[in-house]
């Protein structure tokens, strides 16, 4: 009965740390008896990564023909810019503080002051 109410707090104070998590991840469900993973038009062999910079994602072939699909750089999670920036793509999905008025100047506010 001990370890039941141990792994009940457990379980509780990971739920709790849910707002804190702003990535983006998706899991699909195990697949029996296969050797390749897919999602949307891309297949992958069991074990393979592939780092899709069109669309921002690392697709993961697992072992037990699960895929984690998982947005990297400007896809990673939510991001909120300082006042007076916003948010640009950057090469390879990296993201970028910008002008809010003008996309093509850098972000000139204070970020950490």
């Amino acid at each position: 009965m001990k370890m039941a109410v141990q792994i009940v707090w457990i379980f509780l104070f990971l739920c709790s740390l849910i707002p804190f998590s702003n990535s983006f991840c998706m899991m699909t469900m195990p697949t029996m008896d296969t050797t390749e993973c897919a999602y949307r038009n891309v297949t992958l062999p069991l074990g393979q990564t592939l780092t899709n910079y069109d669309d921002c994602l690392e697709l993961r072939c697992l072992k037990d023909g699960s895929m984690s699909i998982c947005g990297i750089g400007i896809h990673a999670g939510v991001f909120v810019p300082p006042n007076g920036c916003a948010i640009s793509r950057g090469d390879k999905c990296a993201f970028e503080f910008v002008s809010a008025r003008d996309h093509t100047l850098k972000c000139e506010a204070e970020i950490f002051g």
